[in-house]
């Protein structure tokens, strides 16, 4: 979980525990049926083989790939955020 940090002088330290939890559950389910996901919608991000986990009850995404039994993350993004171009 080191990969994955915030800020907890600008939230609650309860807010951010709730989010790492959200993180962890999302990284639980990646290990069990990472290739169920859909892929993502925008073509340019398709066509690299990008998936797409939202967090169960916080409004980011984990954008990934699998690769034979690998899964990489490309990104951890708010969804208002315009990821699209950072990829």
């Amino acid at each position: 979980m080191s990969a994955v940090c915030f800020s907890t002088s600008l939230y609650s330290k309860q807010g951010a525990s709730a989010i790492i939890d959200d993180v962890e559950s999302a990284f639980r389910t990646l290990r069990i049926c990472a290739e169920s996901f859909a892929y993502c919608e925008d073509p340019h991000l398709r066509s690299k083989g990008y998936r797409k986990l939202s967090l169960a009850q916080h409004d980011y995404i984990l954008i990934y790939r699998v690769s034979l039994d690998v899964v990489y993350i490309m990104g951890f993004f708010h969804m208002r955020e315009n990821y699209h171009i950072k990829l």
